[in-house]
């Protein structure tokens, strides 16, 4: 669904509300007419009255239905949207821890001290790369194992 498929939803929705306020006040005009306030109604148009009344609460019931439908997939919708962005931070926390292991570790060994472990060996520079190297696809391996 787009965003224009929920627009449309939501003005069938808004037609069918005022559809139903429309049926409201009918009905209140039919219960009237159906209990023969008025003696003007011949006894056999009353019967005709209470059919259309009874029909009119049908159709009130149908139109009620047809919100609630609407209502449904407008919320289907909105779950669907939340579940997407539910994943898309999921996956950029897993980027961004993946990122920090290798800037953590690249910056305490950027530290100006001079006891820094492997600073005189001659492939330290390599030993610490491979050593953040391992230590990152560690983690990668980890969360492509829990599938996240």
């Amino acid at each position: 669904m787009d965003v224009k498929d929920i627009e449309k939803l939501y003005d069938q929705s808004v037609t069918l509300s005022f559809f139903n306020q429309a049926l409201i006040a009918n009905i209140e005009v039919l219960n009237h007419l159906k209990k023969g306030f008025f003696k003007v109604i011949p006894k056999k148009d009353k019967v005709l009255f209470e059919e259309l009344y009874y029909d009119l609460l049908q159709i009130i019931d149908t139109e009620k239905i047809q919100r609630e439908i609407i209502t449904n997939l407008i919320n289907i919708h909105a779950v669907l949207a939340s579940t997407r962005l539910n994943e898309f931070m999921k996956r950029l926390t897993i980027l961004a821890i993946i990122i920090a292991i290798p800037r953590l570790f690249s910056g305490l060994c950027g530290m100006n001290f001079k006891n820094i472990p492997l600073a005189n060996h001659p492939y330290g520079f390599y030993i610490t790369t491979g050593i953040i190297m391992l230590i990152t696809l560690i983690i990668y391996g980890v969360f492509a194992r829990k599938k996240l």
